[in-house]
């Protein structure tokens, strides 16, 4: 659990995978910028998916939540290596957009990290999503990568990969 004044990221649970949760994977406004987009899970999926995740040696699915106890989003830590791992960040609840808690978020796991010598965090996003660029930037990440990502029907988008590293 990682928690600062504002933020609590704890590790989400079956019993976490609620209606609100999956509406903001159906939700266009939030999921339009995420793979998840393309094919949004069904209930049973997302509960699947969260326990996978919890079974994982590599994949960390973290809820974030206020200290009111809201759960507005969903933090993914994927260990790559020892020393490398790749985050996705996504503030679902609409209320809770643009308001800093995707940054305070990435900071509390980029304490983490360091305290667990991860020296470098990597992460993508779609090149028209300019909350996310915005929100890597304020972070300290660069963009090292940029990867055509195919769509349904034969459309694409640019992916681009940004990192920061400890240094």
């Amino acid at each position: 659990m990682l928690i600062d004044e504002y933020l609590i990221l704890r590790q989400l649970t079956s019993i976490d995978v609620s209606q609100k949760y999956l509406s903001w994977l159906h939700d266009y406004n939030v999921n339009k910028f995420l793979v998840v987009g393309l094919n949004p899970p069904s209930l049973a999926q997302q509960i699947q998916y969260v326990q996978e995740c919890l079974k994982s040696n590599n994949k960390i699915l973290l809820g974030i939540f206020t200290v009111n106890n809201d759960f507005i989003g969903t933090l993914k830590l994927t260990i790559k290596n020892a020393h490398n791992a790749e985050i996705g960040i996504m503030i679902g609840d609409l209320n809770h957009q643009g308001k800093g808690y995707g940054k305070l978020a990435i900071n509390l796991v980029k304490d983490w990290a360091l305290d667990n010598k991860i020296w470098q965090l990597e992460a993508g996003y779609f090149i028209d999503n300019l909350p996310s660029s915005k929100l890597f930037q304020s972070c300290g990440f660069i963009e090292y990568e940029r990867n055509v990502f195919p769509l349904d029907e034969g459309y694409s988008t640019v992916e681009i990969r940004v990192r920061f590293k400890f240094e």
